[in-house]
């Protein structure tokens, strides 16, 4: 009977280390899976990030296209405008030399 005593202590404390030992696979996990959470986490950031980092240079690269042809509309009006004050004087340097 005193071996069966001892034998059921060592049992229950088997058991009792056994759900001890279960506990910390069942911890260890969840904060595996909060690390994994975490990095995956960082990782959306990260993209995130550069997904607005893109779309910020398609933004710039888009404004500055527009300025250029902004740019080059006013050059060419400008030039336009200089052509035809010169046309406009060569019109009427004809008119007098064919009024005299």
């Amino acid at each position: 009977q005193k071996e069966q005593v001892e034998w059921i202590e060592k049992e229950s404390t088997l058991q009792s280390r056994i759900k001890k030992l279960e506990e910390e696979k069942l911890q260890l996990e969840s904060s595996s899976k909060a690390r994994d959470q975490s990095s995956a986490e960082i990782d959306n950031a990260r993209l995130k990030e550069a997904s607005a980092v893109m779309i910020s240079n398609v933004i710039k690269r888009r404004d500055n296209a527009m300025k250029e042809q902004v740019f080059r509309n006013w050059a060419s009006q400008a030039q336009k405008s200089k052509h035809l004050n010169i046309v406009k004087g060569m019109a009427k340097e004809l008119n007098s030399t064919r009024e005299k």
